[in-house]
């Protein structure tokens, strides 16, 4: 249990058509030193941007250095893990009792489905909840988190400021922890 301090997060994932205007600016960019920022569709089909498909689909295929860039460009920075994961499952100020109360998921304990989330179908076995893609942010009502944020469990990956370490919150400070 740790205390971050308010911040502020996009309520659904940025979207291609967001990305786009990073790009045109030449701050996220597919030819710097250190390697591309962002992958297209001309290079791996499975990637949103300069594909044929609707402007809200999720930007994916962005590399960790894309994706700061980006929150840069819009006057931010990438949330820290804990911040992400009190945007995606709520704080203690939600809960009666913390420690037991604080959901699994950001829409419940519910095992994570198609219902919830753009995820790979249990019963077929196909990505995309059986399209093989993704979907439009913001297209599963019913998987948004108690702060009603979307899209954070399914439909592409999201970056944190930080690294995972599952024992670092044992070793961490209670206040706002920036991670290892």
């Amino acid at each position: 249990k740790v205390y971050v301090s308010p911040f502020m997060i996009s309520t659904h994932e940025v979207t291609v058509e967001e990305y786009q205007f990073c790009i045109d600016s030449g701050l996220c960019s597919d030819a710097v030193e250190d390697g591309s920022h962002y992958r297209t569709y001309d290079i791996n089909f499975r990637c949103n941007i300069g594909s044929e498909r609707e402007p809200d689909q999720p930007a994916n295929c962005i590399n960790y250095a894309g994706a700061d860039a980006f929150c840069r460009f819009m006057g931010g920075s990438l949330p820290t893990e804990a911040q992400w994961e009190k945007a995606a499952r709520g704080g203690c100020e939600l809960y009666a009792d913390c420690e037991k109360d604080t959901p699994m998921f950001p829409w419940g304990n519910e095992q994570a489905s198609c219902q919830y989330a753009v995820i790979v179908d249990v019963n077929s076995g196909l990505a995309g909840c059986e399209t093989g893609g993704t979907f439009p942010v913001g297209s599963k009502p019913d998987g948004i988190s108690p702060y009603g944020l979307y899209d954070m469990a399914g439909n592409v990956w999201e970056w944190c400021s930080d690294w995972f370490d599952g024992d670092y919150y044992d070793v961490s400070p209670y206040e706002d922890p920036q991670g290892p």
